[in-house]
C-alpha cells in the first residue's frame, strides 16, 4: 500500500536495452516503451510535473497529425531524448541507466508516499494507523 503509488511501466529499461530491443522487435516498439517508462518513473519517482511530459507528446502527436498509436519511430525517438533533457533540467541528474537503481528509486518512492492526501485518506476510510 504504502501510498497507493502509480505504476511505473517497463523498470529497469535504459538506453542500452532500448537499443538492443529496437533491433530485435523494432524502433517504434522499443521507443514507445522507453518513453513511457521515462514518462511514469520521471513524474511518479523523480517528481517532475506530468504536463511536462504530456505536452511533449501531444506536441508530437500535433506535428504527425496522429494519435498516440500513431506516432512513428523517430516521433518517439524524439519524444524519449526531450523527456531525458526535461529530466535532467527539473532534477539536475541525468536518467538512471543501472536498473537496480532505478528500482531502489521506485521503493523509495513507495515509502515516501506514505502521507500523500490519497495515502491519508484511504487509510481514514478503512481505520488503517499511521503507525503501521
Amino acid at each position: 500500500m504504502p501510498g497507493m503509488l502509480d505504476t511505473v511501466l517497463n523498470l529497469g529499461i535504459n538506453d542500452r536495452i532500448a537499443s538492443s530491443i529496437a533491433k530485435k522487435h523494432g524502433e517504434k516498439f522499443a521507443y514507445d516503451t522507453y518513453r513511457r517508462f521515462l514518462q511514469l518513473f520521471g513524474s511518479i519517482v523523480l517528481k517532475v510535473d506530468k504536463s511536462l511530459f504530456d505536452n511533449i507528446v501531444e506536441d508530437e502527436k500535433k506535428r504527425e497529425n496522429v494519435d498516440e498509436s500513431g506516432l512513428s519511430a523517430g516521433a518517439l525517438k524524439r519524444i524519449v531524448e526531450k523527456f531525458k533533457t526535461i529530466i535532467k533540467e527539473k532534477t539536475g541528474k541525468e536518467v538512471e541507466q543501472d536498473p537496480y537503481k532505478q528500482l531502489f528509486m521506485a521503493v523509495g518512492a513507495i515509502f515516501d508516499s506514505w502521507w500523500n492526501k490519497r495515502a491519508v485518506e484511504y487509510r481514514r476510510i478503512y481505520n488503517i494507523p499511521d503507525t503501521m
